[in-house]
């Protein structure tokens, strides 16, 4: 039988709803948070952040101009970058959720200052990231998600499936594409099943045993596939996944563990 949706708006989303997926890449996301520490106690809107941005912009253009939609962080004071983006790291922690102002939290601060290893992040945000967000959920999400009693770690869901693709169903079989992200593993954990079921759930659908025709949409809205494959290019950017190209296109790409390692270190 098909997965049942928990409530009628599930979805998995983390941060901003305007997504900007080259802003979660390691050098883009912590060259930002540095220059916001340069300027902590200024407006987001200061000239001198911008002009500090754009020195960033700059040694960051490989980077940022590498897709066909080249990022631009340096939008000037009025359109600054943190007026659709600031959540990538309020959300995260990394600042204080105040509007306007910069304040670093704590956590902002040690990573910002290096003392916070990228493995060490990836890490804390694999250990600490819970749908729902409750620094960037809306308090009426919230309380569908609790009315359904539901509380879902993403990142341990994505990671311990493939540990259990791998270790169940061989080497070869250990990966995760979006499309099986957004549309069996997301229905799955909706409705609390397990990593192993969920493994289970793969390879049967990768065998062409299993038909998801009449499986709940849990990315109905135009932007919805997207924010549910940033938690994969998280893991990819901090080198927790490795991807291996696939001529379907970015959403069949298959994103794997980089190191066998990984696998006692999620479980």
């Amino acid at each position: 039988m098909p997965p049942l949706k928990p409530f009628d708006t599930y979805k998995w989303r983390w941060l901003s709803v305007q997504p900007s997926e080259s802003l979660l890449r390691a050098p883009v996301f912590l060259g930002v948070l540095r220059a916001l520490r340069e300027f902590e106690g200024e407006k987001f809107s200061s000239q001198e952040l911008n002009e500090e941005l754009e020195r960033v912009q700059g040694n960051l253009s490989h980077i940022l101009n590498a897709s066909n939609n080249p990022l631009t962080i340096a939008r000037g004071s009025e359109r600054n970058l943190f007026r659709n983006s600031g959540q990538y790291w309020k959300g995260t922690g990394l600042l204080e959720p105040v509007r306007g102002k910069i304040i670093l939290t704590d956590l902002g601060h040690r990573v910002a200052s290096g003392s916070i290893t990228n493995d060490e992040f990836a890490s804390l945000m694999i250990s600490n990231t819970v749908l729902p967000n409750p620094l960037t959920y809306a308090p009426d999400e919230i309380e569908k998600w609790r009315d359904a009693d539901l509380r879902i770690k993403p990142f341990e869901v994505i990671l311990n499936t493939i540990a259990e693709l791998r270790e169940s169903y061989g080497l070869d079989q250990g990966y995760v594409t979006p499309n099986e992200l957004i549309t069996i593993i997301i229905p799955l954990a909706g409705a609390k099943s397990s990593c192993p079921e969920i493994a289970e759930n793969l390879v049967s659908y990768r065998n062409g045993e299993l038909s998801i025709i009449g499986w709940p949409d849990c990315a109905p809205a135009a932007n919805d596939r997207r924010l549910a494959r940033e938690f994969l290019l998280f893991l990819e950017y901090f080198e927790v996944c490795q991807v291996e190209d696939t001529v379907g296109g970015n959403y069949d790409a298959k994103f794997s563990l980089t190191s066998s390692e990984i696998v006692d270190y999620v479980s």
